[in-house]
């Protein structure tokens, strides 16, 4: 079995997603690497510092409907039978 060559993050982020993380979208020009935030404490810091929630959005609830109505009322016809 041949060995594989392993991708970089920014490479698997550019063909999952179709963007280049090392390149800036408004000028083209290539991104740097500021800051790495290993734990919760860091994070919230670097959070408050660009002046963004530290706090995640909050659940939005359960819709309740669904392919077939409310999820109480069931399929709207009968399986068809074999």
């Amino acid at each position: 079995m041949g060995s594989r060559k392993r991708l970089t993050w920014a490479a698997l982020v550019k063909r999952t997603y179709k963007i280049d993380v090392l390149t800036c979208s408004r000028c083209g020009g290539p991104m740097t690497l500021v800051h790495v935030a290993l734990g919760p404490a860091e994070i919230q810091t670097t959070l408050i510092a660009l002046g963004l929630s530290p706090r995640a959005p909050p659940i939005a609830p359960a819709r309740q409907t669904g392919v077939f109505g409310s999820f109480d009322d069931g399929p709207t016809e009968p399986w068809p039978s074999n």
